[in-house]
């Protein structure tokens, strides 16, 4: 005998003070040894009876997947059971009743778990209306994990005044986002923008998409929060486009001036075109579009890595494709070297419109600025400027003279999957990833990164 075994039969010794060591025993696993794993699972089973009920940890033994050998995400479960029955029976036992747990337990829907006993363990109350939610019971999915994850890291207070509001009863991408600009307030930001006239009732399914951009109007321009939350001002529009290779994305865009419909329609092609130029799925399944006056003034446009926000003017002026453009390109291209982000973004601009108005691609220019701060990429590097500095225009110049170089020397084929090796490196790129995704272009890398 193992001393694994003789844990085992340890542990089945103490659980039959809870009558439930013959359904253990019949166990078809228990027949062929006894793994640690199966171990664990037989202790979960004892703690779930001692802490809670027997009959609570008979309806755990009776979920049709605890008969084959046990998994490690199946053993996470049944520990996270038992860890939120110790907290509460009734909604261990309202978890256990969910449908798509019936069928197994797959790593994601143990995280799950994981979320929902993180707020079982904040607040018994919370849990109950989270388990409420109509969504909820139907599957798992990384939109719900998402929506979970953000409620289990509020604290409960927080969490109870949310999870009854009317935009969780259904789940789109724009809540989800919505939870996520709400999570990363502070208390007393959070108080202040749910006191707000448009938000003290509660937020709607048409208020999410405003409520998901407060978060990074807070912080980059706080000033510009009260327009943001007039009802009296704000429009929201929305689409959803199916992508070839994404799936079903959600556009928003918000504004806090009258603006006209074709940016809709340049958003959703700029979004399906850097899709196509890019030959990876789009990285997000919500593209919101904020036209407020640029949080940067020295650039007509920023990207906060969940929002876009563009000065009005854009919305209707000739310089709406490009800069839409330029702004969705950074959902694929984010934090890098900033020469890398800027340079590809401002390729896939003009990729992006060349392709709309029907030009070819390859006749891009390699700048319509000069850097009159350096000569090349590591100088530039060593300005070490940040978004707000004169010389950070720099690496829209430098960085854009640099791809382009290579689209005209590989041809498009050769460059696209280069670029593609270059997003597999990301986040964190800079020039040894760039070497590394086009190697056949050594020579015109060092020249554009040292050269003069």
């Amino acid at each position: 005998m193992s001393d694994t075994e003789a844990e085992a039969i340890l542990e089945l010794r103490w659980i039959a003070e809870y009558d439930l060591a013959e359904s253990i025993v019949a166990l078809p696993w228990l027949a062929d040894g006894v793994s640690d794993t199966e171990v664990d699972t037989i202790l979960s089973l004892r703690e779930i009876a001692r802490r809670s009920t027997a009959e609570l940890a008979e309806s755990v033994i009776a979920l049709p997947w605890l008969a084959d050998e046990v998994s490690d995400s199946e053993r996470s479960a049944i520990s996270l059971l038992f860890n939120i029955a110790a907290k509460s029976a009734t909604t261990a036992k309202s978890v256990i009743a969910l449908p798509w747990l019936a069928d197994g337990v797959s790593d994601a829907e143990a995280g799950y778990l994981g979320n929902l006993y993180r707020i079982t363990r904040s607040s018994v109350a919370v849990a109950e209306s989270v388990l409420a939610l109509p969504w909820l019971a139907d599957g798992v999915s990384d939109t719900k994990r998402s929506a979970v994850a953000y409620l289990s890291r509020m604290n409960a207070d927080e969490a109870a005044r949310v999870v009854d509001m009317p935009f969780l009863q259904t789940l789109e991408a724009a809540d989800v986002a919505a939870l996520r600009s709400l999570r990363s307030l502070t208390a007393d930001q959070l108080a202040d923008m749910l006191s707000r006239p448009m938000l003290k009732d509660g937020i709607t399914d048409d208020e999410a998409p405003i409520v998901s951009m407060l978060y990074q109007t807070l912080k980059h321009a706080p000033d510009r929060v009260d327009r943001l939350l007039d009802p009296g001002r704000n429009t929201v529009e929305r689409r959803t486009v199916d992508l070839p290779l994404a799936g079903e994305v959600d556009l928003v865009i918000v504004r806090t001036y009258l603006g006209v419909k074709r940016s809709m329609d340049l958003l959703e092609n700029a979004v399906r075109e850097a899709e196509n130029l890019m030959g990876e799925p789009f990285p997000t399944r919500y593209v919101w579009l904020l036209f407020e006056n640029a949080f940067n003034p020295l650039v007509t446009g920023s990207h906060f890595g969940t929002i876009m926000a563009l000065s009005p003017e854009y919305d209707a002026g000739e310089g709406a494709p490009l800069s839409i453009a330029h702004e969705t390109a950074h959902y694929y291209w984010i934090w890098n070297t900033f020469w890398i982000d800027e340079g590809m973004a401002e390729l896939m601009k003009l990729a992006v419109e060349n392709r709309r108005v029907g030009t070819p691609i390859t006749p891009i220019d390699f700048t319509n600025n000069l850097c009159k701060f350096a000569q090349n990429l590591k100088e530039l590097e060593d300005l070490a400027t940040e978004p707000g500095e004169d010389a950070f225009i720099c690496n829209y110049s430098l960085g854009r003279g640099l791809f382009v170089h290579l689209l005209r020397a590989l041809g498009e084929d050769a460059f696209w999957e280069g670029a593609r090796r270059l997003y597999a490196a990301l986040p964190g790129a800079g020039i040894e990833e760039v070497r590394q995704a086009f190697p056949e272009a050594s020579i015109l890398i060092k020249r554009r990164y040292e050269g003069r």
